[in-house]
């Protein structure tokens, strides 16, 4: 389903990832280990094209993204069809502020997949119950718990139907006593078949859930 093919990034001199290889079949959990600094965060971003490789390439399915040729910034339109399949969740979930939850979650499926109002809204209903959270669809993200939080951000990611979820330290922003509950949800997707690549510091979550474990440090795979 995904395959990087020698991915380097590098900032001016400052070289992050030296060569990135790795694949993940559908409906597999691949989880990053590593410290701080060692390129995870950056090689999420380069799957969903929030950073563009410096080279290597990457297929997705039966698309082709080969860095070594791209010169000139990508399409935002091929940034979107990619984005569209591979969802990611941040750190610090990143809700709009000023938008309450039900909005925070209608708001890309019906700019980016055109659904109608009533659309969105059956389906961000559908997904809030599921995350016990159907309550909070009209609070806005400063009522919310950090675990509440980070759970609207995941069902945010699941508005638009990717195939592949990413994870950037789902819990590293959390309370300790809240992250039961998104690794719980996390499990959750893994039950459904979501594919996912997950960062992660938590150990014993990683035994759980993951098909295959790669170590990162100083941008290689070990």
């Amino acid at each position: 389903m995904l395959t990087l093919t020698n991915i380097h990034k590098s900032y001016g001199d400052d070289a992050v990832l030296n060569g990135i290889d790795l694949t993940l079949s559908k409906g597999k959990v691949l989880v990053l280990l590593g410290p701080s600094g060692s390129g995870k965060s950056t090689l999420l971003k380069c799957i969903n094209l929030l950073e563009t490789p410096s080279s290597g390439s990457m297929h997705l399915n039966d698309k082709l993204y080969d860095f070594n040729q791209t010169r000139t910034k990508l399409s935002a339109k091929t940034l979107q069809s990619l984005r569209n399949e591979v969802g990611m969740v941040f750190q610090q979930f990143n809700l709009w502020s000023h938008l309450n939850v039900l909005h925070n979650l209608t708001l890309a499926a019906r700019k980016v997949l055109k659904l109608s109002k009533n659309e969105a809204e059956k389906k961000a209903v559908s997904l809030l119950k599921q995350l016990g959270l159907e309550s909070k669809k009209e609070s806005y993200p400063a009522m919310l718990s950090g675990g509440q939080k980070q759970r609207v951000s995941i069902a945010r990611s699941l508005m638009m139907s990717p195939q592949i979820m990413l994870f950037d330290e789902p819990t590293s922003a959390l309370d300790p006593e809240m992250v039961n509950e998104v690794l719980a949800m996390i499990k959750s997707l893994k039950e459904n078949g979501m594919t996912m690549i997950i960062s992660t510091h938590e150990i014993e979550f990683a035994k759980a859930i993951a098909d295959e474990v790669i170590f990162i440090e100083g941008g290689k795979v070990y």
